[in-house]
């Protein structure tokens, strides 16, 4: 059988010759980026987007007249 050696040198230049996107996962700040996306859309799914539904009592408070 006849193998096929490669050199790191050579390993290395066929790692960089692929695009970004087929060896981001290798690369730390493609997790960091991840890990802070996925905790943004937990945090805003957990808040609710922090909305605040008025309540009628004061709806009905700001429809009065001023005097």
């Amino acid at each position: 059988m006849t193998h096929t050696k490669h050199h790191p040198d050579q390993a290395q230049q066929l790692k960089e010759n692929l695009p970004y996107w087929k060896r981001a996962h290798h690369d730390w700040k493609f997790w960091v980026a991840l890990s802070l996306m996925l905790t943004s859309m937990l945090i805003y799914i957990v808040t609710l987007d922090e909305s605040v539904q008025p309540e009628t009592q004061n709806v009905q408070q700001l429809k009065q007249p001023l005097p």
